[in-house]
């Protein structure tokens, strides 16, 4: 590898999600310098400063790209609902009205139940638009998008036209503001 700019150049050509935040405007510069930090070393088998990553990376305009992913999420609806609580238990009662969500486990039962008043989870939930329905990797690319602003979710679901992130109270504003960043503001 010649140096640092082609490394990086060819590490954010093949990768649409990096490609995709540069071009949309909605990237953090220096959370992306120090995610492919250690990759641009390996390729240039030298040491690289974080600065230089972050320099370059801010004057890099990205080649067009489909970007169907940003396309079908700013049509998508975004919704938060707090005071959930996951609960198990060796049965499930399918007549309560209180479980937003249930899943099979070895153990038995886990589920999420809606105001409880011990709830310390929130779920946010992404309606996406009909003809997102076959679309691969929009679900990636939100999870991506969410690491990359150093936003941790506890757990992720895909329902046909819904992506659940299921998070912290605490988290649930920064995971608001960022997808409302990504969907509502983006350049594109």
């Amino acid at each position: 590898m010649k140096g640092v700019n082609n490394a990086t150049d060819l590490i954010i050509e093949n990768n649409p999600m990096y490609s995709l935040m540069i071009k949309s405007g909605i990237v953090n510069y220096t959370s992306l310098a120090r995610k492919i930090k250690k990759q641009v070393e390996s390729m240039t088998g030298k040491e690289v400063k974080l600065n230089t990553l972050v320099k370059y990376i801010t004057s890099i305009t990205p080649g067009e790209k489909e970007d169907y992913q940003i396309n079908y999420l700013k049509k998508s609806n975004l919704d938060v609902e707090f005071k959930f609580a996951e609960k198990e238990g060796k049965e499930f009662d399918p007549d309560r009205e209180d479980v937003f969500l249930v899943y099979k486990t070895q153990e038995g039962f886990k589920f999420l139940v809606r105001n409880d008043p011990e709830g310390n989870l929130a779920c946010i939930r992404i309606t996406l638009p009909p003809e997102a329905k076959k679309a691969p990797g929009i679900t990636l690319f939100v999870v991506e998008f969410l690491s990359m602003q150093q936003i941790s979710i506890e757990k992720i679901y895909r329902f046909d036209l819904e992506i659940i992130l299921v998070c912290s109270v605490e988290v649930a504003s920064k995971v608001i503001s960022s997808l409302s960043d990504l969907i509502f503001k983006s350049y594109l």
